[in-house]
């Protein structure tokens, strides 16, 4: 359930420029053309991780099981990309003497894919409600993202997510104002 806000017309035009910049061809049958072709056709929260999966890819010099790895790690198996409406069919190519370049490209183009669809990114909707729910919130939130192995440190990530989110919930009563509101639930479904 994407927040909106970004620029769809970014995603098709960007993947473009991508391609252009580096000469990577828009021949059918390359993972590249298919992505490409699935970006324009239908772009989804999908992407954000087929692009991480990439630049991983790209990362470990083409190392295929980092690639897949990390589709599976966000419930996309090689199956899923093969019935979107315009399939990934085929791997993605390594290319070395491109790979620096790419890569930097590749993590602006993830940011926009993120603008578009991470409304449930928890720090994105901390920098878009912060004028909204203060500093109290912000810092209960962001303590909530903190990573622990133990219990008692989970535990105590978890109350104050739920702390947050009451505080949040009592802001939307209150809010009469439609934008931030739809923010706010937001921001509840991200916590």
């Amino acid at each position: 359930m994407p927040r909106g806000g970004g620029d769809g017309q970014a995603i098709r035009d960007y993947i473009l420029v991508i391609m252009r910049k580096f000469e990577i061809k828009k021949r059918k049958g390359t993972f590249m053309e298919e992505w490409h072709q699935k970006l324009h056709n239908n772009s989804t929260p999908d992407d954000i991780y087929i692009c991480e999966a990439y630049l991983e890819f790209l990362r470990t010099r083409g190392d295929l099981n980092v690639f897949y790895g990390h589709l599976m790690k966000h419930g996309i198996d090689r199956r899923r990309l093969q019935t979107y409406d315009r399939p990934i069919l085929q791997e993605p190519h390594y290319f070395p003497t491109i790979r620096n370049g790419l890569s930097n490209e590749l993590r602006k183009y993830l940011e926009i894919l993120k603008s578009v669809h991470s409304g449930a990114d928890l720090r994105r909707l901390l920098i878009t409600c912060k004028h909204v729910v203060g500093d109290h919130i912000c810092s209960l939130a962001a303590a909530s993202l903190e990573h622990t192995d133990d219990v008692a440190g989970a535990l105590g990530a978890l109350t104050r997510a739920v702390e947050a989110r009451r505080a949040v919930s009592e802001l939307m009563v209150k809010e009469g104002d439609n934008t931030k509101v739809r923010d706010l639930l937001y921001l509840d479904l991200a916590l």
